[in-house]
């Protein structure tokens, strides 16, 4: 059984997959959101200063830098949290098979083509560097980099696995399952 085929594994009635995705959506846009949107009421001295920053963006709502990163990206994480949760006990379906049409995840080749992207990325950034130096300035602080790097390292892997799963595991294998466009590719 390929990738693709794993959506006809578990249970697939059309309301199925509309709960999975509401679940997500409820999850990434509106609980996740929470978190975020009380660090902008705190920072806001009334109502209407809280009101004027909600319809901008949350930029300008005085968080640290940091902590907004981390906001934004724990609604990724609520995101992913409810796309296992609709996978696992809606669908009745492991969250390897997301992943992988295989029992297991191969860590080998996951992390083999991050150390290739993560050297290439470097590359880039050595080349761009040695080619156009005034484009850079040096503005090294430790506490706020190594608060970025710790962010960095530890959350951004969960927005990047929300988007992942969801638009190339799931919508992928949900297309599959509906339009049965496999014999197309």
């Amino acid at each position: 059984m390929n990738f693709i085929q794993q959506a006809y594994k578990g249970k697939n009635e059309w309301y199925h997959w509309l709960t999975t995705l509401f679940l997500v959506f409820l999850g990434w846009q509106i609980l996740g959101v929470i978190p975020l949107v009380m660090a902008a009421a705190a920072k806001s001295k009334n109502i209407a200063e809280f009101l004027e920053f909600a319809q901008t963006n949350f930029m300008t709502a005085g968080i640290d830098k940091n902590l907004l990163l981390f906001l934004i990206i724990f609604t990724f994480f609520v995101g992913l949290l409810f796309l296992f949760i609709g996978v696992k006990y809606i669908h009745k379906r492991t969250i390897t098979s997301l992943i992988t049409s295989r029992k297991k995840v191969d860590w080998k080749r996951f992390f083999y083509s991050f150390f290739v992207w993560g050297f290439i990325a470097i590359a880039f950034s050595y080349i761009s560097i040695l080619l156009a130096p005034e484009n850079f300035i040096w503005n090294f602080n430790a506490k706020p980099f190594f608060i970025l790097v710790a962010i960095s390292f530890l959350f951004i892997p969960f927005q990047t696995s929300l988007e992942e799963l969801l638009f190339r595991g799931y919508l992928m294998q949900g297309l599959e399952f509906w339009l049965k466009i496999d014999g197309f590719l």
